[in-house]
């Protein structure tokens, strides 16, 4: 019968904090101030093509036709790319929900109609930046315009249009959140304010990434 003897307990002295509350030196300055920095833009690649959108001006509107025939006429355009081709290559995206909001499609380009003034509907790929935006010019995308949301608060009254069709309303998500003994909490309050209504301007909370991808 064999007997396992676990070893004797080290201490390690953890090494001290040589960059805490001190001003550090950036690594990077010197290639950035001298313009060696690498960004996507900067990487060219031989037969590479730039890419414009065609956004809708409405904001919400059926797609009633699209004609890109004229824009891939031109020499130098590489191809375009509508919704409906979008739709019947790729998933729609995750939907970070629980239903209703589950239900939405959502791909990325507009497919069906647009729901907000720039919403991308067309993607025009040519040889140069500039050759893409003027080639983009001659898509022609004809709309059937609808009324639209301009007000959160009234976007369930009657009358209102939906937006997404899938979720069957404009109610995405509902929820209530409690923590702890809230009688209590009211109970034991010195003061009590009491808001009607909150009002939060268009914000996310989450930060850009600093990060593209060329494909």
């Amino acid at each position: 019968m064999s007997t396992t003897v676990a070893p004797e307990t080290t201490e390690v002295q953890a090494p001290a904090q040589q960059w805490s509350g001190q001003s550090v030196p950036r690594k990077e300055d010197r290639r950035l101030v001298q313009g060696q920095g690498v960004f996507v833009d900067d990487i060219k690649r031989h037969g590479m093509g730039y890419i414009h959108f065609v956004r809708s001006p409405y904001a919400h509107a059926h797609i009633t036709s699209i004609d890109v025939s004229k824009a891939e006429e031109i020499g130098g355009v590489y191809g375009t790319l509508t919704g409906e081709e979008v739709a019947s290559l790729t998933d729609p995206f995750f939907q970070i929900s629980s239903a209703p909001g589950a239900h939405l499609k959502d791909f990325a380009l507009a497919v069906g109609k647009v729901r907000f003034v720039g919403e991308a509907v067309v993607a025009v790929v040519a040889e140069t930046r500039g050759l893409a935006r003027d080639a983009s010019e001659l898509v022609e995308v004809e709309y059937g315009p609808l009324a639209a949301v301009t007000d959160a608060r009234h976007a369930r009254d009657d009358g209102v249009p939906t937006l997404h069709e899938d979720a069957g309303g404009n109610l995405m998500w509902h929820g209530v959140y409690e923590w702890g003994d809230l009688d209590s909490a009211f109970k034991e309050a010195d003061q009590i304010v009491r808001i009607d209504e909150l009002h939060f301007h268009r914000f996310n909370s989450t930060p850009l990434e600093c990060d593209g991808a060329l494909v």
